[in-house]
C-alpha cells in the first residue's frame, strides 16, 4: 500500500516532480563534470605544463663532468634529461659566440616551444648537422673554436625570442671532437606532482652530491599556482550549484507540501501515523534522487569527454568509482532538501485543515 501511494503521488504531480528530477540531475551531472575534472585536472594541466620545458636543472661543480648514463638511469617513468655542454667561440667578424653540444632532437623534445626552421640543404661540420640561432646567421659561419678556424653551413636556424637565438648548437659528439670539453649542466623534466617533483630532485641530490640541482621556479611556482586556483574554481563551482539545487528543491517540495495538506490531512485523520506520512515524503524525495543521480552521472560523463576533448584534445573517461558518491550526494540533497517541507508537515492539524482553516 505505501508503495502504490508513493508511485501514484510521483505520477499525478508530474509537473513537481520533473522539476524537482531536472534540478537534482542538473546538480548530478555538475558533480560529475567537476569532481571528474578536479580528479584528472593535475595530470591533464601537467601535461600542458610540459610544453613550457624543463622544469628542474642539474649543473655540477668545479668543472667535473656530468655523468650522462647514471643520471638517466636514476630517471622515473615520463621524466627525461638532456644534457648541455658549453664553450664560447668567435665569429668571423670577431663577435663572441656561445656554442653548445647537446643532443639537437632531444633538445627539440624536452623544449617543444622552440622554432626551428630549415636552413641550407648542406648541413655543419664535415656533413654533421648544427642548428644556428637567428641573431647568429642562417648562412655560412666562421667560427673561431680554441685557436682552430673552420666554416660551419648551419642545416637549421632555432628562434625562441631568448637567449638561444644568440647561439650555435651542435650534436654533444662534435662538441667534444671540436673543444674537448664534456657536458656539465642537464635539463630535466621530472612528472608528477608539486610533492613528487621535490622528493626526486632530494633523491638526485642525495645521488649526486657533486651537482646541483635546482627547479626551475617559473614553471614550478606557475604549475602550482595554476593547479590550485582551478581545483578551488571548480569546488567552489560545485558548492554554489549545489546550493541552488537544494533552493530550488526545497521549493518544490514545499510547493507539493501546500497543494496536498488537504490529503496528508484525511491520511491522518483516517489513522496514519506521522511516521507513515514522513516515509511518503521522504520517499518521493529518495526516489526523485536516484533517478536523478543515474541521469545526472550520465550527462556528467558526455560534459566530461567534450570538455577534456576540447580544452584539452585528449578524451577524459569519468571514473566509475565517483557513481557511489555522485549517487549518495545527489540522494542526500534531495533529502536534505525535504527537511522543511517535512517540518512544515509535522504541524499540520487535521481537524483544522478539514475545517479549510
Amino acid at each position: 500500500m505505501l508503495r502504490r501511494m508513493l508511485l501514484r503521488s510521483l505520477s499525478v504531480r508530474r509537473g513537481r516532480s520533473l522539476t524537482a528530477v531536472l534540478a537534482l540531475t542538473v546538480a548530478a551531472a555538475v558533480a560529475t563534470t567537476v569532481l571528474g575534472l578536479y580528479h584528472d585536472a593535475g595530470d591533464k594541466l601537467r601535461q600542458e605544463f610540459r610544453n613550457f620545458g624543463a622544469n628542474a636543472t642539474m649543473a655540477v661543480r668545479g668543472g667535473e663532468t656530468l655523468p650522462g648514463s647514471e643520471l638517466r638511469a636514476t630517471l622515473h617513468e615520463g621524466d627525461a634529461a638532456v644534457l648541455f655542454a658549453y664553450d664560447t667561440a668567435k665569429l668571423g667578424d670577431g663577435r663572441p659566440v656561445v656554442i653548445v653540444g647537446t643532443d639537437l632532437a632531444a633538445a627539440r623534445k624536452m623544449n617543444p616551444w622552440w622554432v626551428v626552421t630549415p636552413a641550407v640543404s648542406d648541413p655543419g661540420v664535415g656533413g654533421v648537422h648544427a642548428m644556428a640561432g637567428k641573431n647568429v646567421g642562417a648562412g655560412a659561419l666562421w667560427l673561431r673554436v680554441r685557436g682552430k678556424v673552420m666554416e660551419v653551413r648551419p642545416a637549421a636556424v632555432l628562434s625562441t625570442g631568448g637567449e638561444e637565438d644568440q647561439r650555435v648548437y651542435f650534436p654533444l659528439e662534435t662538441f667534444v671532437a671540436l673543444t674537448g670539453m664534456q657536458a656539465t649542466t642537464a635539463e630535466i623534466y621530472l612528472a608528477g606532482s608539486a610533492e613528487q617533483v621535490e622528493a626526486k630532485m632530494a633523491s638526485l641530490r642525495a645521488m649526486f652530491p657533486q651537482a646541483e640541482v635546482r627547479p626551475v621556479r617559473q614553471i614550478a611556482d606557475a604549475e602550482t599556482e595554476v593547479l590550485g586556483k582551478t581545483r578551488a574554481v571548480l569546488l567552489w563551482a560545485a558548492v554554489i550549484i549545489g546550493v541552488l539545487v537544494a533552493l530550488c528543491v526545497m521549493a518544490t517540495l514545499t510547493a507539493s507540501v501546500l497543494e496536498r495538506k488537504k490529503d496528508f490531512a484525511v491520511m491522518k485523520a483516517l489513522g496514519a501515523t506521522q511516521r507513515t506520512v514522513n516515509l511518503i515524503f521522504a520517499g518521493e524525495a529518495l526516489a526523485l534522487g536516484a533517478a536523478a543521480a543515474v541521469a545526472g552521472f550520465a550527462l556528467g560523463a558526455v560534459a566530461l569527454m567534450v570538455i577534456g576533448r576540447v580544452n584539452f584534445h585528449a578524451l577524459v573517461p569519468p571514473p566509475l568509482a565517483l557513481f557511489p558518491g555522485i549517487a549518495l550526494g545527489t540522494v542526500s540533497l534531495a533529502l536534505v532538501s525535504a527537511l522543511a517541507p517535512l517540518a512544515r508537515l509535522q504541524r499540520l492539524e487535521p481537524a483544522m485543515m478539514l475545517k479549510g482553516e
